[in-house]
């Protein structure tokens, strides 16, 4: 039967031998039900199929119905991703790798322990309904293991390059920070105690000034212990085996190279698992700002220049959303749509390895050489971020290639690729421009939208 359903190019999905009849029947009728994907065959074709495949069955003194039903085979990929909760919620900082907004830690799954970070989210007119991310080549591909051809996912019956949401080690240690930050709020709590143990050995004005502050304190750290350990055991069991944290699968990466542009082309588009993201999670592409840097701190960052007034407004759901692009003459000849103070182009992304970051885009092009499997590579350009100021950590760091990078108007400049340093950290970060980036996907058949809605 599978050789004559494949040689008259039906697309079915499953073969099930299966009993069916009434509850009150001892004995139900067995049938062979034959999956089909919806609306690939005729009921006329069906009818010539099902007939057809009674009389194989019959050759070989097989006296059973056949049935035909539309039906996909959908790989269970465990629990849906998480939306972003407000500052108030206790889990705000443990659930946001667990997000639909962006940042999220990726890797493939044939190579769990090479991780990045998953760019931005697109959506394609033609092909409705999906939704794709965008991150870079290298992170689901190892340059120096894989042959460096073109991949594509033409069909499904051809085998599928998983993406996973976390590497085992990665979980592993998330699973591990969620359990510390619920230590820490029991250290605090303990604190907390002492402190009106010792208040009530002063005077009375004094205490109740203790009291006064120190007791919504408790209550809100032991409210967030709970809410945190139901994270911990939620997570526990729903994410550490590796066929629950499946994202998507490959559908395109075009071998590394340097394209005409001089940019390296380094770029892959995963398909997401309807299973992972829906309407009751899907944010779009945002960045959430987070709860590690303050307001005012991560305000100020963005506009070092106070002498006019600032151009970033921080949001009040903490989420920045995509509002557009920056062209490539736009990031060398900058204007005055740009948020710059002295030629100044600050920039933020969220990456897997050293989370969110502001840097300065340099408006200067520069020009790298990768070397794989020893050898030197072909020279490319890219755009620069250097360090937001001589005090600060690195823009980037190993594990946050492929992250989005922002301006602080939500633009998108490009896809983060790689550093440099002489250390462990980079002191420069490379980004592949978004123009370049768009472009080569419109000439794979891929009209990008970055503006993805399920609605």
């Amino acid at each position: 039967m599978v050789g004559y359903l494949d040689s008259k190019g039906v697309k079915w999905t499953s073969l099930d031998p299966i009993r069916m009849g009434y509850a009150s029947e001892s004995s139900p009728p067995v049938i062979v039900w034959i999956g089909v994907v919806p609306g690939s065959l005729t009921g006329e074709k069906g009818v010539e199929v099902a007939t057809h495949c009674r009389g194989i069955l019959s050759t070989h003194n097989v006296d059973i119905h056949v049935e035909i039903r539309e039906s996909m085979v959908i790989h269970s990929a465990g629990p849906k991703m998480y939306k972003p909760v407000p500052t108030s919620n206790p889990t705000t900082l443990a659930r946001e790798p667990f997000s639909t907004a962006l940042g999220l830690p990726i890797c493939a799954e044939d190579t769990p322990s090479i991780e990045g970070t998953g760019g931005f989210f697109i959506s394609d007119p033609l092909n409705p309904g999906n939704i794709y991310l965008v991150t870079a080549r290298h992170v689901l591909f190892d340059p120096d293991k894989e042959p460096n051809e073109l991949y594509q996912h033409r069909n499904s019956s051809q085998r599928r390059r998983n993406v996973l949401l976390f590497g085992d080690a990665a979980i592993e240690k998330h699973i591990m920070a969620i359990k510390s930050e619920i230590n820490g709020k029991h250290i605090t709590i303990d604190h907390l105690e002492r402190r009106l143990d010792y208040a009530e050995q002063q005077g009375i004005e004094d205490a109740e000034a203790e009291r006064d502050q120190v007791l919504p304190q408790l209550e809100k750290e032991r409210k967030a212990i709970g809410a945190l350990e139901k994270f911990h055991a939620d997570v526990s069991k729903d994410w550490k085996q590796q066929e629950n944290r499946i994202l998507g699968h490959i559908i395109i990466s075009p071998p590394l190279d340097v394209g005409e542009e001089g940019f390296v082309e380094n770029w892959a588009v995963i398909k997401i698992d309807d299973s992972k993201i829906d309407l009751t999670n899907f944010v779009g592409n945002v960045i959430d700002l987070g709860t590690t840097i303050s307001v005012g701190n991560f305000t100020v960052w963005m506009d070092p220049h106070r002498a006019n007034p600032p151009l970033f407004e921080y949001p009040g759901n903490r989420l920045l959303k995509f509002s557009g692009t920056i062209s490539d003459e736009e990031m060398w000849r900058p204007s005055s749509k740009t948020l710059k103070r002295d030629n100044d182009l600050m920039v933020i992304k969220r990456g897997y390895a050293s989370d969110l970051t502001i840097g300065r885009l340099n408006t200067a092009r520069s020009f790298t050489r990768v070397s794989f499997n020893g050898q030197p590579g072909q020279t490319s350009k890219g755009v620069a971020i250097l360090l937001r100021n001589y005090k600060a950590n690195a823009f980037s760091n190993p594990g946050d290639s492929g992250s989005a990078v922002i301006d602080g108007k939500g633009r998108l400049a490009g896809l983060l690729t790689g550093g440099a340093g002489a250390n462990e950290e980079f002191d420069c970060s490379y980004v592949t421009s978004i123009d370049f980036i768009l472009k080569r996907m419109l000439e794979y058949g891929i009209e990008a939208n970055l503006y993805p809605s399920l609605g």
